[in-house]
């Protein structure tokens, strides 16, 4: 099986959580697989999808699911571990970690980071990046009731978010009113507003809220609206078969009135909405665009300097009401969901042709593929200037 795996021929490998793989199993796929199977018709790798109970740790094997086009069904079988792995599940557990280092010592390349970036350690790193630093907002690390105090009396609008979360979970907007008059905004199934009367009751709720988790103080940035709501924009990333960065999709995501989060709102194209819903020109929306365009490759490149090299990234940006871009955060396992919304399905075929294609460039060419040279940081390290 060693020998297969270090061949020329390139064998993608997806990981996904069991609960998928049984229903590709009932016959019951969804849109981002199938588009999936039909782009890898473009570069006809050996593509299979598995979980962690399919690996067989002792003779190096998968008991993979993939699709028999002649049958029109998907069946398993058994495959060698990948040369290229594409996870769609976090981080590793432990027999996932044992499966790493057997992928490590193979020379497998993994085409995305773990599903959720730890949200204190990235924005440390973009506090030291050159480029990235003048785009992201004040933030810091809550450790007491101090750090936000400091915050809402400079602030007065705060975003606080767990470290490690996504699809706009363990997200709370918080506001200050006036003394002892603060509001907590946060979307689960959805929308709750909490108002309070004292700071410590406020602080109460919070450390509930997150439940000893550490979680971030970000300062909310004054985002331009649309009807009276705020909206942010998700840009999907792919590298290709030549090693270049496509932007395959922008959306604009406008959130539910109040809602601290845009995931659950309406997705619209970037040029669509800014030109039919703000009425720019063509002139004005080209000149954006433009610079939109030079910012996001500029921050996967920068993303990848201190990550390691990747097929793919969401990146989540935002304009305020001076036309200010302001970097998010990066998803490293988005569901394509916003995309598909604004653009229909063949953009996300296209996402994954540019995907699988660079998956078979850095078989063919794995000197192209840069390991992680980043550092984590204390994550207890935070200042309050």
């Amino acid at each position: 099986m060693r020998s297969d795996t270090k061949a020329k021929k390139t064998i993608i490998g997806v990981l996904l959580p069991r609960t998928t793989i049984k229903r590709l199993e009932q016959q019951k796929s969804s849109l981002r697989w199938d588009e999936m199977v039909q782009a890898n018709k473009r570069w006809k790798t050996k593509l299979y999808f598995f979980c962690y109970e399919d690996i067989d740790l002792k003779n190096q094997t998968i008991s993979g699911v993939f699709y028999n086009a002649r049958l029109k069904k998907w069946k398993r079988k058994e495959f060698p571990y990948p040369n290229v792995l594409y996870r769609r599940v976090g981080s590793f557990n432990n027999k996932g970690k044992e499966f790493k280092q057997q992928l490590d010592s193979l020379g497998t390349k993994i085409l995305n980071y773990e599903r959720i970036f730890n949200k204190w350690d990235l924005h440390q790193h973009c506090e030291k990046n050159e480029f990235l630093c003048s785009y992201v907002p004040t933030t810091i690390s809550y450790e007491d009731s101090e750090s936000l105090l400091h915050m809402l009396n400079k602030y007065r609008e705060l975003y606080l978010k767990k470290y490690s979360s996504g699809q706009g979970k363990h997200v709370i907007k918080v506001l200050k009113n006036s003394e002892n008059n603060y509001e907590c905004h946060h979307f689960r199934k959805r929308l709750t507003v909490k108002k309070f009367e004292s700071f410590s009751s406020l602080v109460n709720y919070i450390e509930k809220f997150f439940r000893n988790k550490g979680f971030i103080i970000q300062q909310a940035i004054q985002l331009k609206c649309y009807n009276g709501r705020p909206f942010d924009i998700r840009a999907e990333l792919q590298r290709d078969n030549n090693n270049q960065i496509n932007i395959i999709g922008i959306m604009v995501r406008i959130g539910k009135e109040n809602s601290p989060v845009t995931t659950h709102g309406t997705s619209y194209t970037l040029e669509d909405f800014f030109i039919n819903k703000l009425n720019y020109t063509e002139t004005e929306f080209s000149k954006l665009n433009n610079e939109i365009n030079i910012f996001l490759k500029k921050v996967y490149e920068n993303i990848e300097e201190m990550y390691g090299s990747c097929g793919e990234l969401g990146i989540d940006f935002a304009i305020d009401q001076q036309e200010k871009i302001w970097f998010i955060e990066t998803n490293a396992q988005t569901k394509k969901v916003s995309l598909k919304k604004a653009y229909g399905r063949e953009k996300v075929y296209e996402s994954y042709k540019n995907l699988l294609g660079y998956g078979k460039l850095i078989t063919e060419k794995p000197g192209l593929f840069m390991k992680s040279a980043k550092k984590t940081y204390d994550h207890k390290s935070y200042s309050l200037k």
